[in-house]
């Protein structure tokens, strides 16, 4: 069994430009803050716009297609961040809302 099927964790993903520009290093910090603060429950996958990502993307994520923003987060491939940074306390919240829901709720 591999580790993370023994120990899932819940997806959040960042899509930023290469070099990152200061919103991409904005939600990159907040996204790493939220990572730090969940260690055993949120794991981060970060894309570069215009590569290949070096993880499989999620579903939701995947069928945004071009619909994606740059820089933009996604929770669970939902996008929750595209315009405006949100909140550290809003980030909590939201992570707090997808963990509840138990790894049978999160996309792989």
């Amino acid at each position: 069994m591999t580790e993370s099927a023994q120990n899932p964790r819940l997806r959040i993903e960042a899509l930023v430009a290469y070099p990152p520009t200061i919103f991409c290093k904005q939600i990159l910090t907040l996204l790493k803050t939220i990572v730090a603060e969940y260690p055993d429950q949120v794991r981060m996958d970060v894309y570069y716009a215009g590569e290949t990502p070096d993880a499989t993307p999620t579903r939701g994520y995947q069928g945004l297609d071009k619909r994606k923003t740059v820089p933009s987060g996604y929770v669970n491939g939902r996008m929750i961040i595209s315009s405006d940074v949100p909140t550290l306390e809003a980030m909590r919240a939201l992570i707090d809302e997808e963990i509840a829901k138990g790894p049978s709720g999160w996309q792989a």
